[in-house]
């Protein structure tokens, strides 16, 4: 095949409809659009992997995507450094094109994860696999449209959220209206649920949103007649996701008491090597700031190494062959490894995180049966419960396509909640607390 164009992989036409421009580059727009969004705010009350944090250093979903953000940034410029450094053609495409595609991707990478951390996106898989037989039965559900249930994926639903207008909301299609090169980069798994199964369950589209799949890939040139190309700039939100999350998780451990200071020491240095500073780091006094230095230090020589790492694979990334994560490959991938299975064995593994992940899928399962049964029937009950349900995410019966858009809307009514707002509704729900008059 043709090798991909940048000038098409960062095309500026926006899904949906376009708008006058400003003093903003496409991208920075983009960045703006989803920082300002209610999607992205409620972030900030999404578990991370230490739910419902009391301590205001541990991270949210939030801060993690900001953070994931900066070093996107930082990783699309040194990646436009180094492709001009090395004479490869990028067309037109700037620096500011680079980093600002990558930052807002980044930025929108887990706008679609549902309460409680990726135990949640379990908790919606494993409700409908319970009651697959049920639902099999209701007009609208196939086969094939049942798996964007059966294998719940929180990118799938940022996808839906980033380029699905909501019923009653506006008349204006495309959601927020991104650029199709930032819509592209954003897709990890360019492929629909009915492809999960034989791709670890991870797909990134719902059969609903087929057509703004269609339309972002092929605006970057990247759907072919027997398949569709992963967006090169995604390998780079991807590596700066996995930066973030388990260099920060490492830390956040540490801030908790869960892991030791000299281990946490250990590993970042491991990674470090010969880049850090003995000098600078002997002066500071402080054990948190020490692990803070390290971080940031461990980070800055991940970057530096990814971007290399790109380089090296560039042919087969723009052919379309390339497949592995470029964490995967590079120098410090066993330090890496080493780091993910002690965060395993010690983070992920902590007694509370277990306890509060356990108690969300109660929560989450509760909400899906009682919203559900509410769209579904027509009793005293299911009225007052539909009543409860921002217009926005109903069809009127006029209005009505069938009951796979209905069920669609009840998931992402529930994934767009906070930990907090889904536990408090759970409650009311249940009749476990009453609100006060």
């Amino acid at each position: 095949m043709t090798k991909l164009s940048w000038n098409k992989l960062l095309t500026t036409g926006r899904i949906g409809t376009n708008s006058d421009e400003d003093a903003r580059n496409a991208f920075q727009r983009d960045f703006d659009r989803i920082i300002f969004s209610s999607a992205f705010k409620r972030l900030q009350s999404k578990t991370q992997v230490f739910p419902l944090p009391e301590a205001d250093f541990i991270h949210t979903r939030m801060t993690h995507s900001l953070e994931a953000g900066c070093v996107g940034r930082s990783l699309g410029y040194l990646v436009w450094k180094k492709l001009n450094e090395n004479a490869i053609d990028i067309g037109s495409s700037t620096w500011t094109d680079f980093e600002g595609a990558v930052s807002a991707a980044c930025l929108c990478h887990d706008i679609g994860n549902p309460p409680f951390g990726h135990s949640g996106e379990t908790a919606i898989a494993e409700y409908f696999l319970k009651h697959r037989t049920d639902f099999m039965s209701l007009e609208g559900i196939t086969d094939d449209n049942f798996k964007d249930f059966l294998y719940f994926d929180g990118n799938a639903m940022g996808f839906n959220i980033l380029t699905h207008t909501l019923v009653n909301r506006s008349s204006r299609p495309g959601g927020m209206g991104l650029t199709a090169g930032v819509i592209a980069a954003f897709i990890k798994y360019p492929w629909f649920s009915s492809e999960a199964p034989l791709k670890k369950g991870k797909f990134s589209c719902f059969r609903n949103d087929e057509i703004y799949f269609k339309d972002a890939m092929t605006s970057c040139g990247l759907a072919e007649e027997s398949k569709i190309l992963r967006h090169p700039l995604s390998f780079l939100v991807e590596a700066s996701d996995d930066i973030c999350y388990k260099i920060m998780d490492l830390e956040d451990a540490y801030r908790l008491g869960i892991i030791p200071f000299f281990q946490l020491e250990e590993l970042f240095m491991s990674t470090i090597g010969t880049s850090s500073s003995p000098s600078n780091y002997r002066l500071i006094i402080d054990e948190k700031e020490k692990a803070a230095y390290l971080r940031a230090k461990t980070i800055s020589v991940l970057i530096d190494q990814l971007s290399d790492c790109f380089i090296e694979n560039y042919n087969e990334i723009m052919d379309g062959t390339y497949s592995k994560a470029l964490t995967s490959v590079i120098p410090c991938s066993d330090a890496l490894s080493v780091i993910q299975k002690i965060e395993i064995d010690k983070v992920y593994s902590f007694r509370k995180v277990i306890e509060i992940e356990t108690a969300g899928f109660e929560v989450i399962h509760g909400l899906l049966e009682v919203f559900i049964d509410a769209i579904l029937n027509n009793s005293h009950r299911s009225k007052k419960i539909r009543k409860l349900i921002p217009a926005s995410y109903m069809y009127s019966d006029d209005e009505r396509i069938d009951r796979y858009m209905d069920i669609l809307y009840i998931i992402r009514y529930i994934a767009g909640m906070t930990d907090k707002f889904a536990i408090e509704t759970f409650r009311t729900m249940r009749g476990i607390t009453l609100p006060s008059y």
